[in-house]
Formats: structure tokens, C-alpha cells, sequence
């Protein structure tokens, strides 16, 4: 007359669908049991998570302890940009805007890996980068400076020679070229 053995099963994380030799247990991890001795397969199920199968040898009257570490299987990416308010795309498919918050799912290997994320905000330069994405229980953090845009200018005056001033600060002499950041600014052009 044998005797059970006992079974328990912790995951991190736990809430894990427990399958003891194909059948389904009541129990989510961590999950206590007394299967018959021999040879046990225990499958664990967890949404989002990777599944584990594995084989366990129960032995009569024996305690058998299972710890085991479940992979996820998503990302959650987080990129914000300042300033706030940045069309995010990532690989061509439009995320929000800044800032932005997404889970995605990887379970597929190909869409794993070096990703492009593109920010664009009006009269600022487009930021096209890019990103890894592996299964992680922790979120991927991204924060993004835009620079404004530049823009050239040229002034000109007859007679040359005339001081220039823009947004109040002195920039040179006529003929003058350059370039700032996109805006509008209050242009003065003096010459005694």
C-alpha cells in the first residue's frame, strides 16, 4: 500500500492554470497536491506568459517542491518626449501620442527584436530610432528631446551694411544669412 506523495508548485508570478498529468486542477499556483508516485507531467498555464511542460519523478510519502520562474511573453513600452504631445509610430503602425503608453505582444519571434520608433511634432525634427523589444516583466522606458526645427533666412538691404537684429538680439550686418529655429520672430534692420 503506497502513499501518496506531496506535490507543491510556487511560479513567479503566481495564478498560474495548474495541469497534473493532463488533468486540469481547481488550483492556480501556488498550488498543493498528492498525486500517485511515479513519474508526474505537469504543464503550467499563464496568460501572457510563456507555458511550461516538465516531467517530475513523485516519490511515496516524499515532499517534491517546484519553483520555477515563468517567462512573459509582452513588453509594456512607455516613451514620452518633451515636449509632450509627439505622434509616436512604431514599425508604421501608429502608437498615440506622447506620452505614450502600449503592451505588445511577442510571443511571436519575429516581433521581437531592433524596431523602429519614429516621434514627429509640428515645427520640431522628427526622432526615427530604434528600439529592442524582448519579453519583460519590467516596462520599457523611453524619454525623447525634440529639438524645434531650423529654418534659414537671408536679409538684405540697400545700401548693405545696416545692423540686423532679431528677437531683439544683434545678429550681424546686411547682406545676412543663417538659420534658427522655426518661429516667428520681430526682424529689425538699422543703419544710421
Amino acid at each position: 500500500n503506497t502513499k501518496p506523495g506531496t506535490l507543491k508548485i510556487v511560479t513567479e508570478p503566481s495564478g498560474a492554470d495548474v495541469f497534473v498529468n493532463g488533468m486540469r486542477m481547481a488550483d492556480k499556483t501556488p498550488f498543493e497536491g498528492e498525486p500517485n508516485p511515479g513519474s508526474t507531467r505537469i504543464k503550467l498555464q499563464k496568460a501572457k506568459h510563456e507555458t511550461i511542460n516538465t516531467t517530475v519523478a513523485v516519490r511515496s510519502g516524499e515532499p517534491t517542491v517546484l519553483n520555477l520562474k515563468m517567462k512573459p511573453t509582452t513588453l509594456w513600452v512607455n516613451i514620452s518626449s518633451t515636449p509632450s504631445g509627439a505622434s509616436v509610430t512604431l514599425d508604421g503602425t501608429p502608437r498615440g501620442t506622447s506620452p505614450a503608453s502600449f503592451e505588445m505582444d511577442i510571443t511571436d519571434k519575429t516581433k521581437r527584436g531592433s524596431k523602429q520608433l519614429k516621434l514627429s511634432l509640428a515645427d520640431h525634427e522628427t526622432i526615427s530610432t530604434t528600439i529592442d523589444l524582448q519579453p519583460s516583466a519590467t516596462p520599457l522606458e523611453k524619454d525623447y528631446s525634440l529639438k524645434k526645427e531650423k529654418g534659414s533666412f537671408s536679409i538684405t538691404s540697400t545700401p548693405e551694411g545696416a545692423q540686423v537684429f532679431i528677437g531683439g538680439q544683434y545678429k550681424g550686418t546686411t547682406p545676412l544669412q543663417g538659420s534658427m529655429e522655426v518661429g516667428q520672430y520681430e526682424v529689425e534692420v538699422k543703419l544710421d
